[in-house]
């Protein structure tokens, strides 16, 4: 092997930082990914409205989904606050049991139009009851979403309902009073103990908690530490006398001093910490996700969000050391869907210069091992797949979102060492870039990298290299990023299936003394030894 330095973007510092590294089979890695780094989140409402169709036996989905796969999936969201766990002792019932619950749509905060029937001073509540999310049956909502889940080769860790027994529809609407009744958790986590090899085996373990705690918005953070804590303790007693599935919590949308709170009251007893982070909020500023500089710095060091750089190093100071894990379980540039009379950034070209540029940050933290994009399914352009949710007896098509591609090319070509990037030659104030191991046998490098500007430009490798292989994305129209994608010259499906789904094959040159990078692209360069 030829020794060389390579350099990647250390958001820790909020610039791209030279780290001397020899590579890549044997050390200088600065940071370490799992396989199932890139993952997603999806909704509770959503899970249950498309158990109302056959999406998820459908195999076109499943091939989808296979090829960004492993991966892990955090089922949760505001909505998993929404349920109950009823057991159905055959098909028929959980059959009936669908049919019958209230679909969901109309009680999520986004878009306003849909709040108008669940008012109170004005202001969004809660359902006054929760919906059943039913387990036992073959054809429960439980066993087809393990099912699913294994089908697709996702590790799933689900997400508990926290404010069961409690009133969250009084006083201002949104302020949750009264204690947490685990009577229904503890029946149905007796159900998942004795049928986890069986029914969900890719269930890596519970969750609890979902953006609760922000300003004491639904509870403060010393009853949300005490549920965490006693849901650990639940699990611990059902488990006795064999070792208990992991717990993580607690889906914060905001790190500050109750993350001090509850990492040292729970550093020592959960396996992860979890929060979430839309740095672009509601969409205030598309001109961001072509901002080299908001690139760079907005979405982790300056994340007006979630202020996810506090949220890694009082990790990094507190909890490291114990060996709790901190996963970021959702995340997308915007937490806002525009109306469906607008042109959408979740699903268009656009959002991939926050993926690429999310992703390669967070895999150089040292700290996030689970990327969480947000959603996984949907019937609107959150998701990275969205299909007709609401006609059941339709036949679903299936659209993907432009940064599904990136996903798929990011499993097929990213290794789990992240390098830095020291004796790569480019323009920092055009060009963002990560390095990772090649998923090829030759010991190569991929370079993932953005040029959100309008001008081509140029990056310089180290020497050493017989071969590069290029996979640029570009918008499929010359005039507007609000478009679908080509990779070169492919144009890529909005609605692929098995038979239509793109080659994805890179342009391969030999080798050259510099890699030209065009105008507002995005992408992978392989470089072979």
């Amino acid at each position: 092997l030829v020794s060389y330095f390579i350099m990647a973007a250390t958001v820790l510092l909020g610039f791209l930082v030279a780290i001397s590294a020899s590579a890549p089979s044997n050390g200088g890695e600065i940071a370490t990914i799992p396989d199932e780094f890139l993952g997603y989140g999806w909704e509770m409402y959503r899970v249950l409205d498309t158990m109302k169709t056959n999406a998820t036996e459908d195999k076109t989905l499943q091939f989808l989904f296979l090829q960004v796969s492993p991966a892990y999936l955090r089922v949760g969201g505001i909505t998993c606050d929404w349920v109950y766990y009823q057991y159905v002792s055959s098909d028929e019932e959980a059959a009936a049991v669908r049919r019958a619950r209230q679909p969901l749509l109309d009680m999520v905060p986004h878009p306003e139009s849909l709040r108008s029937s669940y008012t109170l001073n004005n202001k969004p509540f809660w359902p006054s009851s929760p919906v059943p999310f039913t387990y036992g049956a073959a054809s429960s909502d439980f066993s087809r979403l393990c099912s699913f889940a294994k089908n697709i080769n996702f590790t799933m860790l689900f997400d508990l309902n926290e404010l069961y027994g409690r009133n969250c529809t009084t006083g201002s609407g949104y302020f949750c009073e009264g204690k947490w009744n685990t009577t229904n958790v503890r029946t149905f986590l007796t159900y998942a103990r004795d049928h986890m090899s069986s029914v969900c085996p890719t269930l890596i373990g519970f969750e609890l908690g979902n953006e609760l705690t922000r300003n004491n918005f639904h509870m403060n953070i010393s009853t949300n530490i005490a549920d965490n804590l006693e849901l650990a303790s639940i699990v611990k007693d059902i488990w006795a006398g064999s070792k208990p599935p992991p717990t993580f919590g607690p889906s914060v949308d905001i790190c500050d001093n109750t993350t001090i709170q509850f990492l040292n009251a729970t550093k020592d007893i959960l396996h992860g910490f979890t929060y979430h982070s839309y740095p672009n909020k509601g969409n205030e500023n598309t001109s961001h996700l072509t901002d080299v500089n908001w690139l760079r710095n907005g979405i982790v060091k300056e994340d007006a969000h979630a202020d996810s750089q506090v949220c890694i190093d009082t990790w990094k100071s507190l909890a490291k050391t114990s060996g709790m894990k901190i996963w970021l379980t959702e995340t997308d540039s915007s937490y806002q869907v525009l109306p469906s009379n607008e042109t959408s950034i979740l699903s268009n070209f656009i959002n991939g210069f926050w993926y690429v540029n999310s992703l390669g940050q967070y895999s150089a933290s040292s700290a996030v091992t689970m990327h969480g994009r947000w959603c996984l399914l949907s019937g609107n352009h959150f998701g990275t797949i969205s299909f007709d949710i609401y006609n059941p007896l339709k036949k679903p098509v299936f659209n993907v979102s432009t940064d599904y591609y990136v996903g798929v090319l990011f499993k097929k070509l990213v290794g789990n060492n992240v390098y830095s990037l020291d004796g790569f030659q480019f323009d920092q104030n055009q060009l963002l870039a990560y390095a990772f191991d090649a998923r090829s046998t030759d010991g190569g490098i991929t370079l993932m990298f953005s040029n959100p500007t309008e001008d081509d430009t140029t990056i310089t490798p180290p020497a050493g290299h017989k071969s590069f292989d290029e996979y640029f994305f570009s918008s499929a129209s010359a005039t507007t990023l609000f478009a679908s994608a080509k990779l070169g010259e492919e144009l890529l499906p909005v609605q692929p299936n098995e038979t239509n789904f793109p080659k994805l094959n890179p342009i391969v040159r030999g080798s050259l003394d510099k890699i030209n990078i065009p105008a507002q692209s995005y992408g992978f360069v392989v470089l072979h030894n």
